[in-house]
């Protein structure tokens, strides 16, 4: 009966927890009544970073890819049914990009799905963060470069994971890509 109960309500609670907007409370701690009136509109730790600085940036990101991991390896404990653990990585992203909390608008995902690589394999992840700034480096554009990060994705998990994780990383691919359209069209 707890099994059941849990099967329940992990993916609700994965989809809210996911759906905690980081950024945007992070803008309300610092006195700003609402982040996506500032930067590129976003609640994101790119944004946050914009507007607050590199400090703020790595506390939106560790907390989102924090919140993803932490709740996966939670997950875990109570079951190794891997379509169950990966229904709910797929609600945490959701709910990152789709914020029950602010109307279902929410981030773009990126450092959602960090954590989740991050779940699957921390060293891969540290590999993604490194590969991360080198592009930041070279696009001057934290979009750019998580959209190429991001385009790789998919390929690289044919070698690392189970073909189910490689589809999860293209539909997280696409839903990327869409969640960064504004930027595509503006630069």
């Amino acid at each position: 009966m707890i099994n059941k109960f849990f099967h329940l309500l992990l993916p609700v609670a994965a989809f809210l927890i996911g759906g905690i907007p980081t950024g945007y409370l992070l803008g309300r701690f610092y006195g700003m009544p609402d982040i996506r009136q500032h930067g590129s509109g976003n609640i994101g730790a790119s944004n946050a970073g914009r507007i607050f600085g590199i400090t703020s940036f790595l506390i939106v990101f560790c907390i989102d890819a924090g919140k993803a991991f932490l709740f996966l390896l939670f997950t875990q404990s109570f079951t190794s049914d891997w379509p169950m653990i990966l229904l709910v990585a797929l609600l945490l992203l959701l709910g990152n990009c789709y914020s029950p909390f602010l109307g279902f608008n929410g981030g773009k995902g990126v450092a959602t799905l960090m954590g989740i690589v991050g779940y699957l394999s921390l060293p891969f992840m540290a590999v993604l963060s490194i590969c991360w700034l080198i592009f930041l480096y070279l696009l001057k554009s934290p979009g750019y470069a998580s959209l190429l990060l991001i385009s790789g994705l998919p390929v690289a998990s044919m070698f690392l994971f189970a073909i189910h994780w490689t589809a999860f990383f293209i539909f997280a691919a696409l839903l990327i890509f869409y969640r960064h359209k504004k930027n595509l069209l503006v630069n």
